[in-house]
């Protein structure tokens, strides 16, 4: 019983020292204090009741007049530092990055590091995000298209939102080309992902189709940018 009350905290302990996901922390910051104190007080207390110690500091050579300004930072309950940040976990007491740190959105971004590439879904997301702007740009009604499979004249055959921009016709051909380029690099990963990596194509094949896939982007860039 005693061993299994410690393999019970040990995993209590390791759970609670997760770093909490920042959109799951209430954040209080020096901008939205502020305005609710005036130069020289020395603690606030907030709506939970926590009391939230305040300093003050001179800051001489403020712009607008010969007097020095005051600034102001928060201490941290936790800890006693100096920030302009605080956050609170679900039951937890207020903190800042240095005594209870949390996890942003932008560190959980799927990222490449050596050894570690990224997934092939964040590749099939940024696939998808071209290829929406593309038919955006191209004014289609609708978009993927009916047909599974296609070549890029097939896209300048379809219909166009109402109130779609004009668009020469040199330009529209510059884009669905582009949109095709897309769709077969997306293929491309889909296979990949459904043969688990295995060779379907030799390698010479493989550097051949990448290098006029980039080629092609290259050449369709200026149809995609603004103001063209």
């Amino acid at each position: 019983m005693g061993a299994l009350q410690m393999v019970g905290g040990a995993d209590l302990i390791s759970a609670m020292a997760k770093r909490p996901r920042s959109e799951e922390c209430e954040r209080l910051t020096l901008a939205a204090v502020r305005p609710l104190v005036v130069p020289g007080t020395e603690a606030l207390v907030l709506v939970d009741g926590t009391r939230l110690a305040l300093r003050w500091g001179t800051v001489r050579g403020c712009y607008g007049g010969e007097k020095p300004g005051r600034a102001l930072l928060l201490i941290c309950p936790s800890c006693g530092s100096s920030v302009r940040v605080l956050h609170r976990p679900p039951v937890r007491p207020w903190g800042c990055w240095t005594c209870t740190p949390v996890s942003p959105r932008s560190h959980r971004r799927s990222g490449s590091r050596a050894g570690c590439p990224k997934p092939p879904s964040w590749r099939l997301q940024q696939l998808a995000r071209q290829q929406l702007r593309c038919a955006r740009l191209l004014g289609l009604a609708s978009w993927p298209p009916p047909l599974l499979f296609w070549r890029w004249p097939y896209l300048l055959t379809l219909p166009r939102r109402p109130g779609a921009p004009r668009i020469s016709a040199a330009r529209a051909k510059a884009i669905a080309l582009r949109l095709y380029v897309l769709e077969n690099m997306e293929w491309g990963v889909k296979l990949d992902m459904l043969y688990r990596g295995k060779t379907l194509f030799t390698s010479s094949y493989v550097e051949r189709h990448d290098y006029y896939a980039k080629a092609l982007l290259s050449f369709t860039a200026k149809a995609v940018r603004r103001g063209t």
